[in-house]
């Protein structure tokens, strides 16, 4: 179930940001946190359902810096 849920994901929407929270924000110290940012297709095509993640924006928030993937 999981796994089909974040195949869909990553076909059918676009992955565009990956936020990096630092490690302990939300649970114990040692548990890394990290927000996901989709958008349904592209920006092209918002029914597109194949291949939709061209670039992944990460932003490393314990660091303070941006960079692209």
């Amino acid at each position: 179930m999981g796994t089909d849920v974040r195949r869909d994901l990553m076909n059918k929407c676009n992955l565009h940001t990956i936020l990096r929270l630092p490690t302990g924000i939300f649970y114990a110290q040692g548990v890394k946190t990290n927000v996901l940012f989709f958008t349904k297709g592209t920006e092209a095509n918002k029914y597109q359902e194949e291949n939709c993640t061209e670039n992944v924006w990460v932003y490393e928030s314990a660091y303070q810096y941006a960079k692209l993937w």
